[in-house]
């Protein structure tokens, strides 16, 4: 299975329980010349939870490796507060919300 359908699972399984989720990378510029970058490290699931806290999941396949700013983000947001983690699967996250 691919990044992007475990991605598409794991999006509909979060729509079905409500919770407010987005799957696409926002797009930067990035100095000053007009041209779209993505912010390196930013997960593949973003999303709020119903207490307000930040979803951030990001996706690899069984196997797949974790960037450096992937990482760095996901400590970073979860020091502040947030729910942000590496889902290889979609019972990662089932398990987070059962």
């Amino acid at each position: 299975m691919t990044e992007s359908e475990i991605r598409d699972k794991i999006y509909e399984f979060l729509k079905k329980k409500g919770i407010m989720c987005w799957k696409d990378k926002q797009m930067i510029k990035q100095g000053g010349r007009g041209f779209p970058k993505f912010q390196k490290g930013l997960p593949d699931l973003m999303g709020i939870l119903s207490d307000g806290t930040f979803l951030g999941i990001e996706v690899k396949k069984p196997g797949g490796k974790v960037s450096p700013e992937q990482i760095e983000f996901i400590n970073q947001a979860n020091e502040k507060g947030a729910m942000c983690f590496i889902a290889y699967d979609l019972e990662d996250v089932r398990k987070r919300f059962i």
